[in-house]
């Protein structure tokens, strides 16, 4: 992850080029059959998807997007200590159903512009 990470943030690479993902992945040590396997098939496909529906579910709109404990949602590049306390956050968490469905239906009120809040 780290590899991919500094390619795309720091080295401006197009990570979603199947030629710079089998370069970086030799780089890092990957077998590069299994590599052309993964890009080239469709095996992780249904798990790609339905993680970007959860995505959508939560009010995802752009990565790094993390669902904790299922309902505590944190988009972008977090803190380490940010990262640290939401993840306590979620381990110490009681929360219920009703308050995911209330964080769902808040999140649906977002957009690129903002938040709508109830009443307003």
């Amino acid at each position: 992850f780290r590899r991919l990470f500094r390619a795309a943030m720091c080295e401006e690479q197009a990570i979603h080029d199947p030629g710079v993902l089998r370069l970086l992945a030799r780089e890092v040590g990957l077998d590069p059959a299994s590599v052309d396997d993964v890009l080239d098939g469709d095996q992780y496909r249904d798990d790609v998807l339905a993680d970007e529906a959860a995505m959508r579910e939560h009010g995802g709109r752009g990565i790094p997007f993390f669902v904790l404990n299922g309902c505590l949602n944190y988009s972008g590049a977090l803190s380490t200590d940010i990262f640290l306390s939401a993840l306590n956050k979620a381990w110490n968490s009681s929360t219920t159903s009703t308050d995911c469905e209330q964080q769902k239906d808040f999140a649906r009120l977002c957009g690129p512009d903002g938040c709508a809040l109830p009443g307003n």
